[in-house]
């Protein structure tokens, strides 16, 4: 996606206004550097090879592009930065994996160099509508990718997977096991939710689950397994549950 950026969308933004792009990430292909060395845009063009903290770049940027033209799901860099208030130019792709309408003001939806182009450079320009993308995206990720509704989705999940488990016969049960289709699990023997507190059952399971999490309670290093999902298992990708919601 940055070498179509850097090849089609770039070169029309800086006939227009100067401005400059940071490149970051992991591995970025040396064919990016001697390319913008070839066009002389190194006075322009940032890279920055595996960076610790992303913060500091969404603090002090003033927009970020997403001009993927292909791939699927949700693009985690992109609700990243919505979160921490930097406006977005999204390619439609990028933007309907989000459901975001250029209707919505969300972002700045670009699907063909032409309207991206224009998107960046009115960003650039145009305060307030710089400022109307920043708090729609801000309201937007907070409705739909916050802790609180994540929780809330996976809890209902799991619910829904219990009921539909406890209504089936046991025959059922046995067939879809045989076949493949289920693997047993806690998950679905038990009312479980999210957590939001220390539960018997929580910590049962989450020791069970990650014996490294279990041997750190041992030594001391954490008072409950709970405690290690706060601070660490909730970004790790851990799962923690209750049966009770509360």
């Amino acid at each position: 996606s940055i070498w179509y950026f850097l090849k089609e969308i770039y070169p029309s933004i800086l006939l227009k206004s100067e401005i400059n792009l940071t490149i970051a990430g992991r591995n970025i292909p040396d064919y990016l550097r001697r390319y913008t060395n070839r066009l002389d845009l190194d006075r322009y063009v940032t890279f920055m090879e595996s960076p610790e903290d992303l913060r500091p770049l969404f603090e002090s940027h003033r927009m970020f592009i997403a001009p993927h033209l292909y791939g699927s799901g949700i693009q985690f860099k992109l609700s990243e930065a919505l979160s921490f208030g930097i406006p977005c130019v999204m390619s439609k792709l990028s933007a309907d994996a989000f459901a975001i309408t250029e209707e919505s003001k969300v972002a700045c939806i670009g699907p063909d160099p032409e309207s991206f182009t224009s998107c960046v450079l009115s960003l650039d320009r145009d305060e307030l509508q710089w400022n109307t993308f920043r708090e729609n995206g801000i309201s937007f990720i907070q409705q739909t990718h916050s802790r609180q509704q994540v929780l809330k989705v996976w809890s209902g999940v799991i619910q829904e997977a219990t009921r539909k488990y406890r209504k089936m016969k046991a025959a059922e049960r046995i067939s879809m096991a045989n076949e493949g289709q289920m693997v047993k699990h806690v998950l679905f023997t038990n009312d479980l939710w999210a957590a939001s507190h220390v539960c018997p059952e929580g910590e049962t399971l989450y020791m069970k689950l990650f014996p490294d999490v279990r041997d750190a309670v041992k030594a001391g290093l954490f008072p409950s397994a709970y405690q290690h999902w706060l601070d660490h298992g909730q970004q790790e990708a851990r799962t923690y549950v209750c049966r009770d919601p509360l």
